[in-house]
């Protein structure tokens, strides 16, 4: 009896083993990290590679090159193969990835290489060496989909679909994006029967939504990027009309109840008009002419505060004080048609340290937002500048 229950966990570590081999002999598409795409017959799949038989023959393709995996004959494969490893299959499960993403899904199949889930975009497999940790949703916790108004101790509000929940926190899709709310700060929860379709076309699944505590899917939540534009009327009494863009990265430290903070470092670029109107007027001679132009390069690093949102709202308010390294350029040159003695040429450059506060309000739409902002720069030892500003916010990468 004992030979014969050795032999049959033999045969069983050998199925296991060859569940791959079993599943990937179906149709697929494989998305690459280059954002080719490459469609037909995975017959073959090890740890390091997988070989797809398409028109052309077979291609070999490195796991490494590999974004996503999407089957579209898998079910009828692995039905055979599910009683090999019934162990949390057809569980839901939320798959955390190495790099900090996260998926959520059904539990098909697992083998020794690869973890099978069947998501909202398709049958996707998933490499082992890519998952930090494979996460059990309670069977306790089935409200998923469900139209709720959170209050929290604090008295805020907000409405959305129930998307996760366990022992200690509780996730919401919101017109903002996902929030997830520490049920320590949880007062109640009241359910509607509502339909919340401005909602749902919130990238409804958030597959790849990073986890990231009491936060908005975007503005108020995960690191993003700000590309601006600017107009600066003037630098100093000799330059004008200035145009300006920059980037920023901002990212998340702290939330409190009323406040949110952020660090944020950035690089901007001002580029300024000779005014001669006024360098004729210091003069005293119109006949003066004058020709050149001022540039501003600075680099910042500062504590952005925001105000938390009470409700769904679609905007939010923020003051950025920073600190700045500002690096001027100027190329001016005068003329005296009359006094030539007097001419003059000036092409110097500078460093200058100084303090920045931006003033602005940002706008949420799907996925991305928009601003606008007013920035007093502050150069010691310099000539000042202030600066006018349209934004926009959005994870680039």
């Amino acid at each position: 009896m004992r030979s014969f229950l050795k032999s049959k966990l033999y045969i069983l570590a050998l199925l296991l083993f060859w569940i791959p081999s079993l599943i990937f002999s179906s149709n697929g598409t494989i998305i690459l990290k280059n954002g080719k795409v490459v469609q037909g017959e995975i017959v073959k799949e090890v740890a390091s590679h997988l070989v797809v038989k398409t028109d052309l023959g077979e291609i070999r393709i490195e796991r490494t090159k590999i974004e996503k995996i999407i089957y579209e004959n898998i079910s009828n494969s692995i039905s055979d193969s599910t009683s090999l490893n019934s162990e949390g299959l057809k569980d839901r499960v939320v798959v955390h990835y190495q790099n900090g993403d996260a998926l959520d899904g059904i539990l098909i199949a697992k083998s020794p290489t690869v973890i099978l889930l069947q998501t909202e975009v398709g049958n996707l497999a998933i490499p082992k060496q890519d998952v930090k940790r494979l996460e059990y949703i309670s069977k306790e916790f089935s409200e998923r989909g469900e139209t709720a108004i959170i209050e929290l101790t604090s008295g805020a509000t907000f409405e959305g679909f129930l998307y996760y929940e366990d022992a200690a926190s509780l996730t919401i899709i919101t017109k903002l994006g996902k929030l997830t709310i520490d049920k320590n700060d949880l007062r109640g929860i009241e359910y509607i029967n509502k339909e919340l379709d401005d909602i749902k076309n919130v990238e409804a699944s958030l597959l790849t939504q990073k986890e990231t505590g009491v936060t908005f899917q975007e503005g108020l939540g995960n690191r993003t990027d700000i590309l601006h534009l600017g107009y600066s009327p003037d630098l100093g009494s000799s330059f004008s009309t200035g145009y300006g863009v920059g980037y920023k990265s901002r990212f998340p430290l702290d939330r409190m109840e009323f406040i949110s903070l952020y660090a944020s470092a950035g690089l901007g670029l001002n580029v300024y008009s000779l005014d001669e109107a006024n360098i004729q007027a210091e003069q005293g001679n119109a006949n003066v002419s004058a020709t050149g132009f001022a540039m501003v390069v600075s680099a910042s690093v500062g504590v952005p505060i925001f105000l938390n949102p009470q409700s769904e709202s679609s905007y939010q308010f923020y003051i950025a004080p920073a600190l700045e390294g500002n690096f001027v350029y100027r190329n001016l040159k005068k003329e005296f048609p009359s006094f030539p003695s007097l001419d003059s040429e000036i092409k110097e450059s500078e460093f200058k340290f100084g303090i920045a506060n931006e003033f602005g309000m940002d706008w949420n739409f799907s996925g991305f937002q928009v601003g606008i902002s007013y920035n007093i720069h502050f150069v010691f030892s310099g000539d000042s500048f202030n600066e006018f500003k349209v934004n926009f916010i959005k994870t680039l990468f």
